[in-house]
């Protein structure tokens, strides 16, 4: 068996330092924001409610009866906004994609060009996305139906480890589908420039004949990831010490300020030192995201280029 996974590893990251050194501000900074946007940076959020007791029910049904139309209105625009932020990822996606493929971060240009791809590509993403929830929703009904009636839940312990392996597998098929696309639907999209439809099609009959090269690969992406992971932790780490150092010494002048001129004057000095360090941070992320978006781009390119017989 030939892995081309792990071949194209050494030219993947050779393409990678021949196109970001010598180092150039401007193009390490817009290849890092495709790189965050792109991976939908920020989509994904943990919310956990736990109530002591079944009061706490009765107050939020108080509150939906008063404010309903609020309640909804404001849930529909997050809802929109979600829906707005899927679709920039989406087309960033083949954005980051072009980019790195000509050489050449050209948001606006690039965008353009994949409009019609990320549209096709946002479809099935919200498609997924609400067949997920819509899944997990009437797998959870036996435990939510008792909440949202105020009556207690009588669940044995095994039922609920059920209902968590459950809740697992499925979660799991999602994101298997998720990764398929992600790793190859996406790329034969850009590629041939195609639906998402039909590319599902012919990846899906690409795999059938290529499976053991693109099971690799997906390994190999996913045990990447995790170095890279470790590796910007590390980093990560490393720049905390600086950064705690100069909030240490911006909350000192802050206190100083305030002994000398007065609380609202300190409050002013302490926004603008937080804007300050918030937009150092987001340079930082933007930078750390460069290299790591380009490389793992241009490998993923280059594999779906070799299975496809297209050359490099």
């Amino acid at each position: 068996m030939s892995f081309i996974s792990i071949a194209l590893i050494k030219p993947a990251f050779e393409r990678t330092k021949k196109f970001l050194l010598p180092f150039n501000l401007k193009i390490w900074l817009k290849l890092g924001f495709l790189g965050l946007f792109a991976s939908g940076v920020g989509l994904n959020s943990n919310f956990n409610y736990r109530t002591s007791d079944f009061s706490d029910l009765a107050v939020l049904s108080s509150l939906w009866s008063q404010y309903s139309w609020l309640i909804i209105g404001g849930a529909s625009f997050l809802l929109l906004l979600g829906v707005l932020f899927i679709f920039i990822s989406n087309l960033l996606t083949f954005t980051l994609i072009n980019s790195v493929d000509k050489e050449k971060v050209l948001i606006i240009k690039h965008s353009k060009n994949n409009l019609s791809l990320g549209f096709s590509y946002f479809l099935f993403s919200v498609v997924t996305g609400f067949i997920f929830l819509i899944v997990i929703t009437l797998i959870s009904l036996p435990l939510t139906l008792p909440l949202l009636k105020g009556s207690s839940i009588d669940f044995s312990f095994s039922s609920m480890l059920l209902l968590l392996i459950l809740m697992g597998f499925v979660s799991l098929i999602f994101m298997i589908i998720y990764v398929f696309v992600r790793f190859f639907v996406v790329y034969y999209m850009y590629l041939t420039k195609k639906k998402f439809l039909f590319s599902l099609k012919k990846v899906l009959s690409l795999f059938k004949k290529n499976y053991k090269d693109m099971i690799m690969f997906a390994v190999m992406r996913f045990v990447l990831n995790i170095i890279i992971g470790i590796a910007v932790l590390l980093l990560m780490i490393f720049l905390l010490i600086p950064i705690l150092i100069v909030v240490a010494l911006a909350g000192g002048l802050v206190y100083l300020v305030y002994t000398a001129l007065g609380l609202i004057v300190a409050i002013i000095i302490g926004g603008v030192f937080g804007i300050i360090i918030l937009i150092i941070l987001f340079i930082l992320l933007l930078l750390l995201s460069a290299p790591i978006s380009f490389f793992l781009t241009i490998y993923n390119l280059m594999f779906m280029k070799k299975i496809l017989k297209i050359k490099n």
